[in-house]
């Protein structure tokens, strides 16, 4: 077998970002955050994760953040960041992401 020096990158699956613009759900989750944020001018953040909610009617991916209750720790830079060995993540905030997702869950269950 004969080897090459040269690379090739080759892209197998692709999956393009999706949103549910329109949806009465996603506006009722939208209204939920802004509500409890007091943001009216927030809007969805899309990321570029993959997710299998793409796939469902009525499945949204949802992450837990609520910037306005967090307090950021002062730590030296590179270190508590996101999917870090030491990841910190504000206690209030995670409080507040857990009533923001049960809300959500109230208002889509109040819509279906």
């Amino acid at each position: 077998m004969k080897h090459s020096n040269k690379w090739e990158i080759a892209v197998a699956n692709d999956s393009p970002g999706y949103n549910h613009n329109g949806s009465p759900l996603a506006d009722a989750m939208l209204d939920v955050y802004k509500k409890l944020s007091g943001d009216e001018t927030a809007k969805p953040e899309y990321i570029s994760g993959g997710t299998y909610s793409r796939h469902l009617k009525n499945a949204f991916s949802i992450g837990n953040y609520a910037p306005y209750k967090a307090v950021k720790p002062d730590f030296p830079e590179g270190h508590g960041s996101y999917h870090q060995p030491d990841e910190t993540i504000d206690i209030e905030a995670l409080l507040e992401s857990i009533k923001i997702i049960i809300l959500f869950i109230l208002e889509c269950d109040a819509i279906l």
